[in-house]
């Protein structure tokens, strides 16, 4: 599960919590919000983190998260700012389950790096990077792209090359281990 900034705000009856954040999720994220900022974009806080490519700016708003279980793991922190050295991407283990928190709001390409990240941890990786209008679905061991587009498109399932006509479907194999 991937949650960010100002998850967990409004109870399930939509009132802003009176709770410490995240509010009722606070024990699948192993965190607490120990406060936040507004950032413009151009005095936005670099961040440093053990992914690569994860590096750069965190601004319009950050979250600084303070670990409250054993089983959390700090993915990023703030490398700048009043916040230094605080986390801004955690991951929670539960169970078989993992639950990540990012204090603030990525760009598309730190988006992408988590995203990537997060299908490297799960084996998803052997789809590369889709193009617009083309969706991919697992199902056991089937890869299923969906075409959304009016034009044809390519996509690598499991190192070949697949192409899908315009608002056609497709079903790739892929051996289970691979996704």
């Amino acid at each position: 599960m991937l949650l960010g900034v100002r998850s967990g705000f409004k109870t399930v009856s939509n009132l802003a919590t009176d709770q410490s954040l995240p509010g009722l999720l606070r024990p699948l994220t192993g965190a607490t919000v120990l406060g936040w900022q507004s950032l413009p974009e151009e005095n936005g806080w670099d961040l440093s983190s053990t992914i690569t490519g994860l590096e750069g700016p965190a601004a319009y708003w950050v979250e600084i998260l303070q670990p409250q279980s054993e089983s959390l793991r700090v993915w990023a922190s703030y490398r700048t700012g009043p916040y230094s050295g605080k986390a801004a991407l955690t991951e929670n283990t539960l169970g078989k389950g993992r639950v990540y928190y990012h204090g603030w709001y990525p760009t598309e390409r730190q988006a992408r790096v988590i995203i990537g990240h997060l299908a490297d941890s799960l084996a998803l990786s052997c789809l590369g990077e889709l193009p617009f209008g083309l969706v991919a679905r697992r199902r056991g061991d089937a890869i299923i792209l969906l075409n959304f587009t009016d034009s044809v498109l390519s996509a690598t399932v499991a190192g070949r090359s697949v192409t899908v006509n315009p608002r056609d479907v497709m079903v790739a194999t892929s051996p289970t281990s691979a996704v």
